[in-house]
């Protein structure tokens, strides 16, 4: 038990002496500093305290003081003495050699012997007005200890050292003798060059004297020369002595500010690769050379080195940066190919240009600095691939481009474009980065390319790796670790300036969540898009959307083109980069300015098969006329022409679409008779009906599908009543119900007579008083604007035009409703021939036409056989793909005819004020000809339809309808009719005999009593329909002369007007 308690009490009396033992020991450091304090100062404390942190030690009379650092509690790492005074006591080379530790030692206002630090001193020492007792560093041969690496001193007039020895600094890496400028310094050193060869490997070297020592077997990295104070231009030969010295930097100047001449001897110094020169040199008279070898090169502070504003030296091909501070350069000078650095300052440029230099053919300049060079003008943009700029104190304008914007504060400092009171540095906008990425599945290379990228290769986010540079702003690669990171992902993210951005590693497809509609323009937000204009298309009908900004995840764009209306036209986005991706099919909201959150429907709505598409409003599908149901696959048939049969029935031909189905069960069913069906395919089929009459409807029944052509269908009648059965004066073409008149005879009753020729007249035995009067003129014109044809006549004006083009139901409800009016564009103008174009829906074109008819025509249109007379008018109206909403749904072509009195006096007709008439009750869908009139102030306006049309090349049967007749606030009469137009697919062709008459039975206003005249103009209007909406226009009279096309009725009024004995009889004046 003894023996073990004796263990114990050993082992705790380890354990306290290993505790305790720092404190009780004293360490070689704070021994070698105790004595040195010592040594220095007379009142120096008895224990010294070694580490006294940055407060320091301060003496009881305040006249020293100093500051120990530690490492740790022993071992000292930096030690600063000061004396306020420059102290007597020297400091001996015994009392640094015990320091274990040191790397700095800063000395001040202390005295040294000579070999003071010739061992065992600082890594570091700093001297700051010392002085050396025996005006000796180091005793003959000696030198500073190899174990100081850097010494520094600081020349003022107490230093006491006249001269330096090389020798005693050559063991050191850095050696610094500076001038204090704070201070008047009367007396530098003067060197003493006593090295051999092999001897210095300074990598910085400072001397500084007022007289230039030889530079024999001085081997540095960089040496600074100040040449100071003095009294006369010294011999610069020794600068041929730099054989050794890679960067010197002379800086010199003189009581008298006199100029020195360059110093030629600088071109013997093959190694020199810096050159700085800061003093006055002399104006040159010639072209000077530099070190053959320069790098880089600094001139500075010399207004007069020039040689009439242009550069005076030669630059090295070697030379790589150039700095030049007011020199009094006027041109900027030809750089070397390799130049990588230009910095000029406080030179007037701008005697060659006053805009900044386009420099973009140094292919590997990095840094551009011109501050205060007189510059106006922009930034080009080729200064975007310079990764350090500055352009302060210039006089530039506009704004500083978005690629350097962009990374302002990161790569660029705002400082840079200071003082340049016309140039605003603004802010990165949207869009100006545009990044694309590429990735190679073989070499696993991301190739980044683009504009506005920045001069540093971006890191991506997540995993570290940084692009490395191809071409500053345009071109990155690296190299993907998948070893480390994987697969590489679809998308990656990284930073470009303060923005992330998100970047695809190979095409998408599109994906569009919203749309927002203001006015032309529109948003899209999604994902998976791009950053390049190019790369995204968007397609909405048939024109493309202009775009102004595609991000990741946002497309603002806008249209040039004014685009269909509706809630659902169709649209497409695709990425078109190769290889391209997916086209995407949605449906764009045109008719109000909204934001559509985009839906999608369950099904594709079979639209690779043509038969629908997805609506994005409502996320179901909208089907083309030929199918039906949720995925648009149930075909869904119509008629767009039947063929007619007599009275007595017999074959029909039916064309349009019956699908793609069976059509075992298809039943067809005239008005109330059955059709026997005999063949069906997809497009056409036919059956035998049994006797009927009139005008009645087709109903088709399939697969539990009904559709119905109301009035689709006419019995062929075996004759046709002609108006007022052609007067007596004409032959009835019963087959029609057309009028062919007899000579001398004219309308489509033949009940305007047209008088003979002179010579006839005075051979025929029908006599006509004809007293001689003027016919009072009437003139036409065409309103390109809305499209229609005004017919003036005195104080009477008839204006024809289209209004509208509808899409109707099964029970005529108005589905769509186009307004034709004010819509027209003026496509060609041809002699006497007028076309106006105007698009409705995503392809539906409607092209109307006027022309005048100059000879006398015949057309053959539907089987009819239809005459125009000489000076008549055309209007035709076509249109092509048109798109129904439904194939239970037809077209109405709506057209107006008014009449209303204009500004013209007439003073002498009044006899003939007469208020505003029409006759209507010429429209039956049983007849092939209708007819409307339209009359006021003794003229009458005729108008004739036929009921027939072409639809897909093909006679079908139509109707029309009065839609209104009124008489607005302004005193205007008119009346609306509408054209019931098939369910055409590819061709509705509506050329009908739809003449236009005006007449006018006029009465001169005189007691004598005058004959009756009547003024007559005829027009025809085919009616075109492709799938387009159609174009109307104008009417031309001319003097002296009119022709009778159609005339189908006779208002009663009218004839009880007339003064001649047969009141059936229409007088006209001689042609």
């Amino acid at each position: 038990m003894k023996t073990k308690n004796q263990k114990i009490i050993f082992l705790i009396s380890i354990i306290v002496f290993l505790a305790f033992s720092p404190n009780s020991v004293q360490s070689d450091d704070t021994s070698c500093t105790q004595n040195l304090i010592n040594t220095l100062f007379s009142n120096a404390p008895s224990n010294i305290v070694l580490c006294t942190g940055e407060s320091g030690y301060t003496s009881s009379d305040n006249t020293w003081s100093y500051i120990g650092i530690c490492k740790d509690s022993v071992t000292l790492e930096s030690l600063s003495i000061t004396s306020v005074t420059l102290n007597s006591n020297s400091l001996q080379s015994n009392l640094l050699s015990c320091f274990t530790s040191l790397t700095q030692l800063t000395l001040t206002n202390l005295s040294f012997d000579q070999d003071a630090f010739g061992s065992g001193s600082a890594t570091n020492v700093a001297l700051n007005t010392c002085s050396f007792k025996n005006q000796l560093i180091s005793s003959n041969g000696n030198s500073i200890s190899p174990t100081t690496t850097k010494f520094f001193m600081k020349i003022n007039d107490q230093l006491n050292l006249p001269q330096l020895n090389l020798k005693t600094i050559k063991n050191l890496k850095s050696f610094e003798l500076v001038h204090d400028i704070t201070v008047q310094v009367n007396n530098y050193v003067t060197y003493i060059n006593d090295l051999v060869p092999n001897e210095t490997d300074f990598e910085l070297l400072t001397l500084t004297s007022n007289e230039i020592p030889s530079f024999d077997n001085i081997k540095a990295s960089d040496l600074f020369f100040n040449l100071v104070k003095a009294s006369m231009v010294p011999s610069f030969d020794n600068f041929n002595t730099l054989n050794s010295v890679i960067g010197f930097y002379f800086n010199f100047n003189f009581d008298s500010d006199s100029e020195i001449d360059f110093p030629t001897s600088f071109s013997l110094a093959t190694n020199i690769e810096e050159l700085t020169l800061t003093g006055q040199l002399k104006k040159p008279t010639a072209t000077l050379s530099l070190p053959p070898n320069t790098i880089k090169l600094t001139i500075a502070d010399s207004p007069n080195f020039n040689i009439d504003g242009v550069f005076p030296l030669l630059l090295p091909n070697s030379l790589t940066t150039i700095t030049i501070s007011n020199l009094g350069l006027t041109n900027l000078p030809t750089f070397p190919q390799n130049i990588q650095s230009i910095y000029f300052e406080n030179n007037d440029l701008i005697q060659s240009s006053s805009n900044l230099p386009d420099l973009s053919s140094y292919s590997n300049l990095k840094k551009v600095s011109f501050v205060n060079c007189g510059y106006t003008g922009s930034i080009p943009q080729s200064y975007c691939e310079y990764s350090d700029i500055n352009l302060t104190k210039n006089n530039l304008q506009n704004s500083v481009p978005q690629c350097l914007v962009c990374y302002m504060d990161e790569t660029y400092n705002s400082f840079s474009f200071n003082n340049n009171p016309s140039l605003t540095i603004g802010s990165c906008e949207p869009g100006s980065i545009i990044p694309n990425l590429s990735y190679d599945d073989n070499t696993k290379i991301l190739a980044l390319t683009g504009q506005n990228l920045g001069n540093v290769g971006p890191t991506i986010i997540g995993n570290g790796q940084q692009f490395q540079v191809v071409t500053p702003q345009s071109s990155f690669t690296l190299v993907w670790d998948e070893s480390t990171y994987g697969t590489i992902p679809d998308t990656i993210q990284m930073y470009f300036g303060k923005d992330v951005f998100t970047l695809a590693t190979r095409v998408l497809t599109p994906s569009i969540q919203t749309i927002k509609k203001s006015n032309s323009n529109f948003t899209f937000s999604g994902s998976n898009f791009s950053y390049n204009k190019d790369d995204i298309q968007i397609i909405v009908s048939k024109y493309q959307c202009i775009i102004t900004l595609v991000q990741f995840n946002t497309i603002e764009c806008y249209f040039d083109k004014k685009l269909p209306i509706g809630q659902d036209i169709s649209a497409t986005i695709q990425n078109v980069k190769p290889p391209t991706s997916v086209v995407v099919h949605f449906t764009v909201n045109t008719l109000y300015d909204t934001t559509t959150i985009v839906k999608f429907c369950p099904t594709d709505c079979n639209i690779g098969s043509g038969w629908g598409r997805c609506s994005s409003t409502t996320g179901e599908c909208l089907c083309t006329t030929y199918y039906t149901g949720d995925s648009c696959s149930i075909p869904s048939p119509f008629l767009s022409s039947v063929s007619s049969t007599t009275i007595k029935g017999g074959l029909v031909n039916l064309y349009g679409w019956f699908g793609n189905v069976s059509h075992s069960d298809l039943s067809i069913r005239i008005g109330e008779l059955n059709c026997v069906v005999h063949f069906t395919d997809n497009f056409f089929s036919n059956c035998t009906i049994g006797p009927g009459n009139g005008t009645v409807s087709v109903t088709l029944t399939q697969n539990g599908y009904v559709w119905t052509g109301y009035n689709k269908f006419h019995f062929i009648e075996p004759s046709y009543k002609c108006p007022k059965n052609c007067s007596n004066h004409g032959v009835c073409n019963d087959l029609i119900g057309q009028c062919k008149c007899n000579s001398g005879w004219g309308g489509c009753a033949c009940n305007s007579y047209i008088p003979p020729t002179t010579s006839e007249a005075s051979s025929s035995s029908h006599e006509i008083s004809s007293p001689t009067v003027s016919i009072p003129q009437s003139n036409t014109t065409i309103n390109e604007t809305i499209g229609s044809a005004l017919i003036n006549n005195q104080q009477t004006t008839f204006e024809i035009s289209i209004l509208s083009l509808l899409e109707l139901d099964f029970e005529n409800n108005i589905i769509n409703i186009y307004n034709l009016t004010n819509q027209w564009s003026t496509a060609t103008i041809n002699n006497s021939t007028y076309t106006f174009q105007q698009s409705i829906q995503e392809s539906c074109l409607i092209t109307y036409t006027i022309q005048q008819i100059n000879t006398p025509t015949e057309l053959e249109y539907a089987g009819l056989n239809l005459e125009l007379e000489k000076d008549s008018i055309k209007i035709s109206v076509l249109i092509q793909n048109y798109t129904f909403s439904s194939a239970l749904n037809q077209l109405q072509l709506r057209l107006e005819s008014s009449v209303y009195s204009n500004n013209t006096e007439s003073f002498d007709n009044e006899c003939n004020n007469k208020d505003s008439e029409a006759e209507m009750d010429g429209i039956d869908k049983n007849q092939l000809l209708n007819f409307v009139l339209l009359s006021k102030n003794n003229k009458i306006l005729n108008a004739v339809f036929v009921n027939r049309i072409m639809s897909d090349s093909r006679q079908t049967f139509i109707t029309n309808t009065i839609i209104s007749n009124k008489t607005t606030s302004n005193n205007k009469y008119s009346i609306v009719i509408g054209l019931n137009l098939p369910h055409c697919t590819h061709e509705c062709f509506i050329d009908p005999n739809f003449s236009l008459l005006v007449d006018s039975h006029f009465n001169k206003c005189q007691p004598n009593g005058r004959p009756v005249w009547v003024l007559y103009v005829s027009i025809f209007v085919p009616c075109t329909f492709f799938v387009i909406a159609a174009i109307a226009w104008g009417i031309i009279f001319r003097k002296y002369r009119t022709s009778i096309l159609i005339k189908c009725y006779e208002h009663k009024e009218s004839l009880n007007n007339l003064t001649r004995k047969n009141k059936d009889y229409i007088y006209m004046p001689n042609r």
